[in-house]
């Protein structure tokens, strides 16, 4: 988890708050509970990617998984 703190996170493009995706980074690989598993990736999802379009904080994302 340590590649996510290389980025910052605030400055990238995204649909909605990029700085919540640490979070949901770390509960979507470190979870085993489904339903924070679900939660964790609909929160990447509705920010880095909505609909198609790719949000610029869906590489820092990609890069990290």
């Amino acid at each position: 988890m340590m590649e996510v703190k290389r980025y910052d996170w605030a400055s990238l493009r995204a649909a909605d708050d990029p700085n919540q995706l640490p979070k949901a980074i770390y509960e979507l690989a470190n979870s085993t509970d489904k339903a924070v598993i679900e939660k964790a990736y609909w929160s990447i999802d509705n920010v880095a990617v909505v609909q198609g379009p790719v949000f610029q904080s869906a590489i820092a994302v990609r890069v990290i998984s």
